[in-house]
């Protein structure tokens, strides 16, 4: 039987443009020495952030938005992952202003970029999902992390175990841990 070990890690941030170098860094931190992807995630996660600044409810007084990394540090001999989620607060009352050209460019380098992406809209939030793999770092480590939680049943192989870190928060009612998106990429 296959063990899946995830890391996951969840932080949420005020939301205002200073703070996206913050998200980035956090982000980087959060992945593998060594992560060949790391210079993608960073403009993605960078990009994500920036929308839910300048294009949600999260970039008005007091709003805030929070970005979540899965990480599957050799999830298979050949691959490892990491999932990445930046949750807003919606639609902004009054949209952002742009010049011309500038419609979705980010968005746009977030699907060349990403392996898979989806973003998720209800009255409440919007949920920007996306996930990059890379192929395995012979020897790496993934980093200090506390003891791991199984989150699926036996009936289920391969059983997925997530390690938390301790800056991590809880999943909100009624949300799992990176299955949502299993079936659209074929993953």
């Amino acid at each position: 039987m296959a063990v899946i070990v995830t890391l996951a890690y969840e932080r949420a941030f005020p939301g205002a443009p200073d703070r996206v170098a913050e998200v980035r860094s956090w982000t980087l931190s959060c992945l593998p020495a060594g992560c060949p992807r790391a210079d993608d995630v960073a403009v993605v996660v960078s990009e994500l952030a920036t929308n839910a600044v300048l294009h949600s409810a999260s970039g008005a007084a007091n709003g805030r938005f929070t970005v979540r990394a899965e990480v599957e540090p050799g999830s298979t001999p050949e691959a490892g992952t990491v999932a990445l989620t930046c949750t807003d607060q919606g639609p902004a009352l009054v949209p952002a202003s742009r010049g011309e050209g500038e419609y979705q460019r980010g968005l746009v380098l977030v699907r060349e970029l990403a392996d898979a992406y989806e973003v998720t809209v209800t009255e409440a939030c919007r949920a920007a999902w996306c996930r990059l793999d890379w192929p395995v770092i012979t020897g790496a480590h993934p980093g200090p992390h506390t003891a791991a939680q199984q989150v699926s049943g036996p009936a289920h192989p391969p059983h997925k175990i997530t390690a938390h870190a301790p800056h991590t928060a809880a999943h909100a009612p009624g949300e799992r841990a990176g299955g949502r998106h299993a079936q659209e990429d074929g993953r």
